[in-house]
């Protein structure tokens, strides 16, 4: 999980507060089915728009043999994205 933000100069500590404290409240609160499918939906649509360019495709297969997954890892992505359930998101903004 990445998480980024913007913020403007000498407002970085102010952004990093809200930032803290918005992922301390998604780890506690319970996640809304809509945001879930949405989150997930995303997901997918990012990998298959990102993966239209050639330099995009080379750098997430290299990113798979180094992970151990072989090149059904990268072809199987989608299908792992969709395949994410709520508790994961749950955990993973626990961790």
């Amino acid at each position: 999980m990445v998480v980024s933000t913007a913020a403007n100069p000498g407002s970085e500590e102010a952004a990093l507060k809200a930032l803290r404290e918005r992922i301390e409240h998604l780890a506690e609160a319970p996640i809304i089915h809509r945001d879930y499918r949405s989150a997930v939906n995303a997901a997918v649509g990012a990998y298959w728009i990102n993966g239209q360019a050639r330099f995009a495709q080379i750098a997430d297969v290299i990113r798979q043999l180094l992970a151990g997954n072989g090149i059904e890892g990268y072809q199987n992505r989608p299908a792992r994205l969709q395949a994410i359930r709520e508790e994961d998101l749950k955990e993973a903004a626990c961790r």
